[in-house]
């Protein structure tokens, strides 16, 4: 890749991070997108630093144990980057591994233990994980598995949980929504959601082609991008208000165009890298930490969730382009 085409790669990856509407929305509204999404730009920069020292990879451990803190989506994230250190050729690996892991471990220790000083318990993730199949997940596999309506189907789950929280004697409440609440103690709060989590394992198990059919879904919808969510989030009071209006409906065909661009010269760029044989570790990580929160986050089904793949998007999109605005026959 000669030094033009390095730099109207850059150029586009710069750009499409700072206009593409998906990404800007969060920015503009200050979510905890924004900070996430930042994380992973400065992660992305240190891990592909050429010359990194000593106190890069102890960085990378430490924004790593921050993305995690800011969403629990980051918690695995850790592997991946593990794993391509494990297999990148540098000196002194075993120190360099050994500051990143480090530095990690202090951030998950802090989360650990300041659970424990106000729980009496020690965990790491977010007990919200627990809950989060059984609220998303679980309802539509007993409308399927019952055939029944999707409110039928979150009240037999609403009947079902209060009968194991009576005979547990657990203090909790179980709401319309499926959300648990007026906990009795931390104990009874982590009770509660390992139960809906192990609940929705059982039961995913034992409708594997229900579940499957449902994720499949779930995935596909997760891809249509979604650049307007936020100013509806403010015009409309609930999703709900705005998934039933003309608004949704008008923007579903626009979106699904836009859809089709982003991703088409996204995977024309990578097919570009791939034939001429450029995909080197630098390019599967960009690839692999794509995949790694389609796969931790599209399983909700929500467009909002796919956000953070685009970050990685932008290095296949901006060789796109590259490729189609400059007719390179090799990258």
């Amino acid at each position: 890749m000669n030094r033009n085409e390095n730099k109207n790669i850059v150029f586009f990856i710069i750009l499409f991070l700072c206009f593409e509407p998906t990404l800007n929305q969060w920015h503009s509204s200050f979510f905890n997108e924004s900070i996430f999404f930042s994380l992973q730009i400065i992660i992305l920069a240190m891990f592909l630093k050429l010359n990194k020292n000593n106190i890069d990879f102890f960085l990378i451990g430490v924004f790593s144990g921050l993305l995690f803190l800011q969403k629990s989506a980051g918690l695995y994230y850790f592997f991946i980057i593990f794993l391509f250190l494990l297999t990148s050729k540098y000196t002194e690996k075993i120190k360099k591994i050994s500051l990143f892991l480090i530095s990690y471990l202090i951030i998950c220790l802090f989360i650990g233990y300041t659970n424990f000083l106000r729980s009496n318990n020690f965990y790491l993730a977010p007990l919200q994980t627990k809950e989060a199949i059984f609220l998303y997940l679980l309802p539509k596999i007993y409308e399927n598995k019952y055939d029944i309506s999707f409110i039928e189907a979150k009240n037999k789950i609403i009947d079902k949980t209060k009968i194991w929280i009576k005979e547990n004697k657990i203090k909790a409440d179980i709401q319309a929504n499926l959300f648990a609440t007026s906990f009795g103690s931390e104990d009874d709060r982590i009770k509660i959601h390992e139960f809906q989590q192990n609940f929705t394992i059982n039961e995913m198990r034992s409708n594997i082609l229900i579940t499957a059919k449902i994720l499949v879904k779930k995935y596909i919808h997760s891809l249509l991008i979604n650049p307007v969510e936020l100013y509806y989030h403010y015009k409309y009071e609930n999703s709900d208000s705005y998934y039933k209006s003309d608004d949704h409906k008008k923007w579903v065909p626009l979106r699904m165009v836009y859809t089709f661009l982003i991703l088409s010269i996204s995977l024309y760029g990578l097919f570009t890298i791939v034939k001429t044989k450029k995909l080197n570790i630098n390019a599967l990580f960009w690839v692999v930490s794509g995949i790694y929160f389609y796969l931790i986050l599209g399983w909700v089904g929500f467009t909002r969730y796919f956000s953070p793949v685009l970050i990685y998007l932008s290095f296949f999109f901006a060789n796109g382009m590259n490729q189609i605005l400059f007719k390179k026959k090799k990258l």
